[in-house]
């Protein structure tokens, strides 16, 4: 095994073909499959399967590819480390985040951390699920997330930040749209919809409505799907965060859930351990670390 196998593992995983990889690699196609030939007989078992114009990790190939995804990127960050110790301090930060999390708070933070270097760096945000952000990062397709925290993470360090609300969302024709707040025992004949059991806030939900007899269909992802069913039909209601999101919806309120803990949902910092990409990197961790949650004014419900 050598390094060389192991980057054409890591592209080909990346791009998902092996003429897109070998063109990327600058290689040619045959060379590439030699090399993952060769791969699979030092492991002694299938890694991919091959199709007509992609492939698929087999279970055990997915694990290795993720494995060596982290190897190869604290090389890579290592390598790096050394290189801008003569050179000037990078300004580049790329950051995954949850649609969710991007709210007075989060605008605080960039604002206040930009202020706070003298500089302006080169942020670049990509916006997913929990789910694939936490991935992304575990293989250094990102440097940092803000998000949730879901499945396993014990390759990541996570720091918690700042948390928000759950609310009873319903569309403003629904009967209850005047009220000032809920409790879950009176939505016993109402049609819930929430989140999905696996999702990031689905535990927290589940949690919330246990011990409560009510019909709710676990079935989505985020608040942007769920307000959209609400605002197009106004006998559903919804059990989920009060974000940002939920007022850009203007046929929907949020109202305050009796039972409901006023941090129901908590958006994390997770990066993965030393060594840190570079100086703005781990300055920006310890930043977020450090930020007042408590002088930023919350989206009210």
């Amino acid at each position: 095994m050598n390094l060389p196998q192991l980057y054409y593992y890591r592209m080909l995983g990346r791009v998902g073909s092996f003429s897109k990889a070998a063109d990327k690699l600058f290689i040619t196609q045959p060379a590439l499959s030699i090399a993952i030939k060769n791969l699979e007989k030092e492991f002694g078992c299938a890694l991919i399967e091959r199709k007509r114009n992609t492939i698929e990790f087999t279970e055990v190939g997915k694990n290795v590819y993720i494995s060596i995804s982290q190897a190869l990127q604290i090389l890579d960050d290592c390598i790096e480390g050394v290189k801008q110790q003569n050179e000037s301090e990078a300004n580049n930060l790329h950051i995954g985040i949850v649609f969710s999390a991007q709210d007075r708070i989060w605008a605080s933070i960039l604002r206040e951390f930009t202020a706070l270097k003298g500089f302006r760096p080169q942020i670049i945000l990509t916006q997913n699920t929990s789910e694939k952000l936490l991935e992304m990062l575990k293989i250094g397709e990102v440097d940092v997330t803000i998000s949730g925290t879901i499945g396993n993470t014990s390759a990541l360090e996570q720091v918690p930040c700042w948390s928000i609300p759950a609310a009873l969302v319903v569309n403003k024709k629904h009967h209850l749209a005047k009220r000032e707040y809920v409790s879950l025992d009176e939505l016993k004949q109402e049609r819930i919809i929430s989140y999905l059991r696996e999702a990031p806030c689905g535990n927290e939900t589940l949690a919330l409505l246990a011990g409560h007899d009510l019909s709710v269909q676990h079935a989505y992802l985020d608040e942007i799907t769920m307000c959209s069913i609400i605002s197009s039909d106004p006998k559903s209601i919804g059990i989920m965060v009060s974000s940002w999101l939920v007022p850009t919806y203007p046929d929907v309120i949020a109202i305050p859930i009796k039972e409901a803990p006023e941090n129901f949902h908590k958006f994390w910092l997770s990066y993965r351990p030393n060594p840190l990409k570079n100086t703005l990197l781990s300055d920006f961790i310890e930043f977020v670390k450090k930020f007042d949650y408590e002088t930023v004014s919350r989206f009210p419900l």
